[in-house]
């Protein structure tokens, strides 16, 4: 608590008079300097307040949600790791920033990333933070290690790059036809409770050679997406 007497010479400290006029001082400076110390915490994401948080959301457009306080922090983390450049670290940390614990290897000749949880609730909100990030003709799944007990088990993301010579991409279901191509879901799997749902159908579409192919009276009116996607 501010005590302003403390500021004084010594033969004030009995006056009363002084008292009285300081005593109301010392309770607003403990309301400013309280202000103070919260405004500058909900300057950080790690220390801000419901307040604090709230502002971040509002500035990044994040839709408000009934999530918890610590599960908001993290999506505020990954918006502004995603302003970095596309690269393994920079999605290490974004997983990070909801499970410390993940473990994240490579596979590059099959081109695969994979991201082992052990928080398998936060695992949808891992795959659309890393989904926003990963350019378009890379694909992710999410799995489950079958060999744990259920009580144990362990979330899996997989990420896989779509190569020009496969048959199938995957698609989510609400992917709007604006021109740009969202293939970020390939064998999705939701995942609730630790158990996986159901698969999401795949969707045929051209190759580049095939693309190559198209003459520009038939391109010139269709969007990318259009063009991309072969007609049954």
């Amino acid at each position: 608590m501010t005590n302003i007497e403390n500021l004084l010479p010594k033969y004030y400290k009995n006056s009363k008079y002084m008292h009285g006029l300081l005593h109301p001082c010392d309770v607003e400076f403990d309301k400013l300097y309280d202000k103070l110390d919260r405004t500058l915490k909900n300057l950080s994401v790690d220390d801000a307040d419901e307040t604090g948080i709230h502002d971040f959301e509002t500035d990044f457009l994040i839709p408000l949600s009934d999530d918890t306080l610590e599960l908001r922090r993290s999506k505020i983390k990954t918006k502004f790791l995603h302003t970095a450049t596309t690269t393994f670290e920079n999605l290490q940390n974004i997983v990070r920033a909801y499970d410390n614990g993940a473990s994240i290897s490579e596979d590059n000749p099959n081109y695969r990333i994979k991201i082992q949880s052990c928080k398998p609730l936060l695992l949808q909100e891992i795959l659309n933070s890393v989904s926003e990030i990963i350019p378009a003709h890379i694909a992710t799944t999410i799995e489950l290690d079958e060999q744990q007990p259920q009580e144990h088990k362990t979330a899996v993301v997989c990420i896989c790059a779509v190569s020009k010579t496969y048959e199938t991409v995957g698609f989510d279901n609400n992917v709007a036809d604006d021109g740009i191509i969202n293939c970020a879901n390939f064998e999705k799997f939701a995942v609730i409770d630790g158990c996986s749902g159901e698969q999401i159908q795949m969707a045929k579409y051209r190759t580049f050679e095939e693309m190559q192919q198209i003459d520009y009276e038939t391109a010139k009116n269709k969007t990318y997406a259009e063009l991309l996607y072969k007609e049954e």
